[in-house]
């Protein structure tokens, strides 16, 4: 389970009839949903070919493009809510320039949806002290060649992703941490795994592997207008 895939938990943060701004929506399955269940209406934004035409099948109003690229084809002050959900991390040229066009975008009050890994999971922390690094510097470039999209270039703290918002005009940000793991099929020493890394997340719930943050643009015009 991710928070892509958690529409409740998605939902509560969304009004009904607004207009929703999906950046990498995936095959759309989430803006469909909020379209059936809560009347919004906005666009998704997918680089994905395969995904476009899962999107356009499910009826969801659907833009092939790079956010790398911008959100030239949005005007100002359009969508109530704006999801960036897992995409934060994969940023390979301005994230700078990427939240600035998301403010831009949104609606005085306006809300930004954004998921990315904890840089201080406790994952990342493991792997660090027994020096197999965060990432996998080739591995996560080649994806551009293998996949058609960059893999992980950069996982972020909190304190990281406040700077990014608050310097680009949001306010009142909100952080929540939370962790997804895949549990299906695990052996014995999985499991030991697992609990003790339960125990720790409790004890420790700074350590969870991912980053729900909410931040919402001023009623007023801010530094980016």
């Amino acid at each position: 389970m991710t928070l892509k895939t958690d529409h409740s938990l998605i939902a509560k943060w969304i009004k009904d009839n607004t207009r929703v701004l999906d950046l990498g929506c995936g095959d759309g399955a989430l803006l469909a949903d909020l379209q059936k269940k809560q009347n919004v209406t906005g666009y998704g934004v997918e680089i994905d070919e395969d995904n476009i035409v899962k999107c356009i099948k499910s009826g969801v109003n659907v833009i092939q493009t790079d956010l790398d690229a911008g959100l030239s084809q949005f005007e100002n002050n359009t969508f109530d809510s704006v999801l960036l959900f897992e995409l934060f991390e994969h940023l390979r040229m301005n994230p700078i320039d990427v939240l600035s066009k998301i403010y831009k975008v949104l609606i005085p009050k306006g809300k930004l949806l954004l998921s990315t890994p904890n840089l201080y999971s406790i994952y990342n922390i493991g792997r660090f002290i027994t020096g197999k690094g965060i990432n996998n510097g080739f591995v996560e470039f080649n994806k551009l060649n293998t996949i058609g999209h960059m893999g992980h270039i950069r996982e972020y703290t909190v304190k990281e992703m406040i700077d990014f918002l608050s310097n680009c005009g949001f306010i009142n940000i909100e952080i929540c941490r939370f962790s997804t793991k895949t549990r299906e099929g695990v052996t014995l020493g999985k499991i030991l795994k697992n609990f003790t890394t339960d125990l720790i997340e409790i004890l420790f719930p700074r350590v969870k592997t991912h980053l729900f943050i909410i931040a919402e643009k001023p009623d007023k015009f801010g530094i980016n207008e």
